[in-house]
């Protein structure tokens, strides 16, 4: 199955197997084998875009390095907090500022944006840095230089999704115990728990 998940949606998949007792040990093992993929999916997920990080900038030729990439899409995600040490005597006189328009204040209307965002000391000098706790309603922000236009880049708001499974054994014959012929149903709840529709999921 292929689908979009627009944001807040749910899909839930219902499987009912009648096995004989060959299928039902299989099911058993499927099950197994999805719960553990799924953990270490999203623990692996978790480990590189949910944890709060630190970045490095530094500046050179009119654009901003993030972590020695040029003009670098960091991928943020809501609720998490990120640092970016702006200390780099390359940052003299390029004042990182963020903002929800491309390029700030250089773009007509544009502003800075300073929603859980703390500055803490001179840009350029040893022990600044910018702090932001990225607030849940964003789904656009960009970074950009005070001083001059062009420097900057978007942030990235990655999709996420939180997979729920379940499982039931109806006891068929009444044995209290799981025979062939019972009936384990199966629901696997995928919610898309981000702001951005997500597609091609199989």
């Amino acid at each position: 199955m292929r689908n979009q998940i627009d944001s807040t949606q749910k899909v839930t998949l219902l499987k009912l197997l009648k096995p004989h007792y060959s299928v039902l040990t299989t099911g058993i093992t499927t099950l197994l084998h999805f719960l553990i993929s799924v953990t270490f999916f999203f623990l692996f997920s978790f480990t590189l875009f949910s944890q709060d990080q630190t970045f490095t900038l530094t500046a050179s030729g009119g654009k901003y390095y993030i972590d020695g990439v040029e003009q670098a899409e960091v991928r943020l995600e809501h609720g998490k907090t990120y640092w970016f040490d702006t200390s780099d005597s390359s940052m003299l006189f390029h004042e990182f500022k963020l903002s929800t328009t491309s390029d700030g204040k250089w773009t007509p209307g544009g502003a800075e944006y300073q929603t859980g965002v703390t500055v803490v000391g001179t840009v350029g000098f040893s022990g600044s840095y910018t702090e932001i706790t990225v607030d849940a309603s964003l789904t656009e922000l960009y970074y950009y230089c005070d001083d001059h236009s062009g420097m900057g880049a978007a942030f990235s708001f990655p999709a996420s999704i939180e997979v729920t499974s379940h499982s039931n054994t109806l006891d068929n014959d009444s044995s209290e115990t799981v025979n062939a012929g019972d009936t384990i149903e199966y629901t696997i709840e995928v919610e898309n728990i981000s702001t951005s529709p997500i597609s091609g999921l199989t």
